[in-house]
Parts: structure tokens; C-alpha cells; sequence
């Protein structure tokens, strides 16, 4: 079994570049211009997110539309019902969410291949620009890489002991995700397929 603690270079470099790369990017788009993708839907999930406040904690849900694709700004109504309407604090919880993400891939990378295979993928991810951007504005595509790459990370882990706690973790992370997102729905598809050819071997 390969060890699970975080190298020197992950810790020191890595994550707090990654961090402040995040962080630099969401102060540029709230007070100098926007980012590319911050001015559609970042501006609709952060609106319906501050409707949904208005309601207080009591009212959220019940004023929830669940037909509609906004798992997310339901989550973040949470902390503008508690602190009030500010979205530079839903893009510091991004980019907290984005700079975890790089340790996730870093987990991800030292369980499928080797310790510096993964420093390679986590500082790419560090430091890719539209990971980045994405980290840095209020939009759910953050929180939903998150969820799969844990869910990965458990599917690789069944894939190489077999214990059923393991595909018992990775299909409840996919259906986590798939509430931010449908696209996570593929990651139950192959964990499906890879469970379904282990059993005919």
C-alpha cells in the first residue's frame, strides 16, 4: 500500500501557490474587472443563492425549486442567510474548495501511479488558468470536480483491493456530484462497468 502523507513540496509549495493563484484571481474579479466566465452564469447562481437567503434559514428550502439546477446556490443561501449578501465570501469558499482540489489530484495521482507523478499533476492543476478561474468565482463546477475526484479516488482504490467499501464510497460521491452536476452520472456508469467485468473474471 502506497503512503498517505503529504510530501514537503505539496505542503510548503504546492497548496499555498495554489491557494493564493485562487485567491488572487477572485479579488481581481470582484474589485478590478471580471474573469471571462464571471459575468452569466457565476451572476445568475449568486443571485438565485441571495433570493433564496431573503427567505431565512427556515424558509430555504421551502422556497427551492427542484426542478431547476441550483443545488448550489441553495448551499451558498446558507451562509447569506447567516452573514448577509457579500459574494467575495462564496469566492473564498471557491477558491478553499478549488486550492482542496489540488490535493485531491495529488491523492489521486500518488494512488495511481507514484509520489512524483503526482507533484507533476498537482502543480499542473496548481496552476492551469481555467482551474484557476473557476476556483475563483461562484459557480458549481468547483464543488463538482471535488466530488468526483474523491469519488475517483475511492474507484481506484476499489479497483486495486477490491473491498466493496471502496465502490460503496466512489457511487455515493458520483451521486453527490451528479447533484451539481449530471455529467458525475458517467462516473457511476463506469463504476458499473467495472464492477460488472470484475465479476465475470
Amino acid at each position: 500500500m502506497k503512503p498517505a502523507g503529504l510530501d514537503r513540496t505539496v505542503v510548503l509549495y504546492i497548496l499555498p501557490l495554489a491557494f493564493f493563484a485562487r485567491l488572487s484571481a477572485a479579488l481581481f474579479h470582484y474589485y478590478i474587472a471580471p474573469l471571462p466566465d464571471g459575468t452569466k452564469d457565476a451572476v445568475t447562481f449568486e443571485r438565485v443563492a441571495w433570493e433564496l437567503s431573503t427567505s431565512g434559514i427556515g424558509g430555504i428550502f421551502s422556497s427551492f425549486d427542484y426542478n431547476a439546477s441550483y443545488i448550489y446556490s441553495l448551499l451558498m443561501a446558507f451562509p447569506y442567510a447567516l452573514l448577509g449578501r457579500n459574494p467575495l465570501m462564496l469566492q473564498t469558499l471557491s477558491v478553499l474548495v478549488g486550492t482542496f482540489c489540488v490535493y485531491l489530484t495529488w491523492k489521486l495521482a500518488v494512488e495511481i501511479w507514484d509520489r512524483k507523478s503526482a507533484r507533476a499533476a498537482a502543480w499542473i492543476v496548481a496552476l492551469f488558468p481555467t482551474l484557476i478561474m473557476y476556483s475563483a468565482l461562484t459557480m458549481r463546477e468547483v464543488y463538482f470536480v471535488a466530488f468526483v475526484l474523491m469519488a475517483t479516488i475511492y474507484l481506484a482504490r476499489w479497483a486495486q483491493r477490491r473491498r466493496w467499501r471502496h465502490a460503496g464510497g466512489a457511487a455515493l460521491l458520483f451521486v453527490v456530484g451528479a447533484a451539481f452536476h449530471p455529467a458525475s452520472i458517467a462516473g457511476l456508469a463506469a463504476l458499473a462497468a467495472m464492477m460488472v467485468v470484475s465479476a465475470f473474471r
